[in-house]
């Protein structure tokens, strides 16, 4: 990007094709129905298919502040995966023991 913050692309990679992009961003939960609007309103000129994903993190419940924007948005809300943390080093090595891991 030649300016990040105007959104402007390097000329020099425009006329580029590629098999499939991935952009992602941050932005306020509040702006994402703004974003899909605008997503909306662009696609008929796009040449590819876009596929459009918006994630949160859950609370204790499952719920997120962005359901209610969406919902109130008229957009729909689809849980497609959940990413349980499994993954994360443990601080103690005594937990790990309790899900059958070697020390």
């Amino acid at each position: 990007m030649v300016d990040r913050a105007a959104g402007t692309i390097d000329p020099d990679v425009l006329g580029e094709r590629v098999m499939s992009a991935i952009i992602e961003f941050r932005t306020e939960p509040t702006r994402v129905p703004e974003i899909l609007d605008a997503l909306d309103r662009v696609a008929d000129e796009i040449d590819t298919v876009m596929a459009v994903g918006v994630y949160a993190r859950c609370d204790a419940v499952g719920q997120t502040d962005l359901d209610l924007i969406l919902t109130e948005a008229g957009r729909p809300v689809v849980r497609a995966k959940t990413n349980l943390g499994l993954g994360r080093p443990v601080d103690h090595p005594a937990a790990g023991a309790e899900m059958g891991a070697r020390p």
